[in-house]
């Protein structure tokens, strides 16, 4: 089961919002762990958070921005 859940990622696209938040942070650190191709909406800079303590965000690509803005999240999709 595990070998099955590490392969349905692989190479998959997934946007992350709110990567910079608890549950984000820990979710991108899963997901690369995975083998998936991660893409990050981020609003603010947040030191202290997962993404920025750790080397995540050298590991995914960013966009930043809101996610209220409809332009940003029509290229982002």
């Amino acid at each position: 089961m595990k070998y099955e859940r590490k392969t349905f990622w692989l190479d998959r696209p997934v946007l992350v919002t709110g990567a910079t938040g608890l549950l984000g942070g820990w979710l991108v650190k899963e997901l690369i762990a995975s083998g998936a191709d991660v893409l990050c909406i981020i609003r603010d800079r947040t030191p202290k958070s997962e993404m920025f303590r750790t080397s995540l965000l050298d590991k995914v690509q960013v966009i930043w921005g809101d996610v209220r803005d409809q332009d940003l999240m029509e290229r982002a999709l």
